[in-house]
């Protein structure tokens, strides 16, 4: 199959190769660009207990010192816990699904008056401090990383989309889902993405392209790459579109 990869960069082309390597063509599309904004100096850290990722992206502006990565670090999902351990992090606790999974095995494992420190984006899908809300943990939120969206549709995908040789797109994130809707429809292109594929990570990304019409809309069994190319994989060994 041919897919958009509407991630952003690098992720993008990581991903399109990993397509490539499963004999499928990944075109990327950025609709998101990722920019730093991680506050200076150590005073985040200031007598935490433990940390808390939902976004491999939370990690590289950090910086920690030494001392840090010695703590319990509690990571969403697969892929944030490969991105801590490559960040230096030892002691690594991956949650395995959502942050609705996270939550809960935070309300397990610390205990009440314990403080977390939780790296994110300026935008979250699901508000992690909201849930831990009347837990007695006290989190600690430092955004140090922003989503900026693309204003026009990139080129690759407004040709992509033009010559009829796309079977679907994937989406990563709520945000970019919506993003994509919003472009298409601004470039004209609305109506192309009716005889396409949509595979998304979660059932709230999916919720991103409820104003458009798909062929139909692929939601990946666990959230993240590797459930996304198996959703992909099922649907491609069934006969590609149905």
């Amino acid at each position: 199959m041919r897919l958009l990869v509407t991630r952003p960069e690098p992720e993008a082309t990581a991903f399109a190769e990993e397509l490539r390597r499963r004999g499928h063509e990944g075109v990327p599309a950025p609709l998101l660009r990722i920019e730093d904004c991680a506050p200076r100096g150590e005073e985040m850290f200031d007598r935490i207990n433990a940390l808390a990722v939902t976004s491999p992206r939370a990690l590289a502006p950090l910086a920690p010192p030494e001392w840090v990565k010695r703590l319990p670090l509690f990571a969403v999902g697969h892929a944030s816990a490969e991105a801590a351990r490559a960040a230096g992090f030892c002691r690594i606790v991956d949650a395995g699904r959502d942050v609705e999974t996270l939550a809960r095995l935070l309300r397990c494992r610390l205990a009440p008056g314990s403080r977390l420190l939780h790296p994110s984006g300026q935008t979250v899908a699901r508000d992690l401090t909201a849930l831990l809300a009347d837990s007695g943990i006290a989190v600690r939120r430092v955004v140090v990383y922003r989503a900026l969206a693309a204003e026009e549709m990139p080129a690759q995908a407004l040709n992509a989309l033009r010559d009829g040789g796309l079977d679907g797109a994937t989406f990563f994130s709520p945000r970019t889902a919506k993003t994509f809707v919003r472009l298409a429809r601004e470039s004209g292109l609305e109506v192309t993405t009716r005889t396409l594929l949509a595979f998304c990570l979660s059932p709230a990304v999916a919720v991103g392209l409820a104003d458009s019409s798909w062929q139909r809309v692929c939601v990946a069994t666990q959230p993240d790459g590797p459930g996304l190319l198996q959703a992909i994989e099922s649907l491609s060994c069934g006969g590609g579109r149905t």
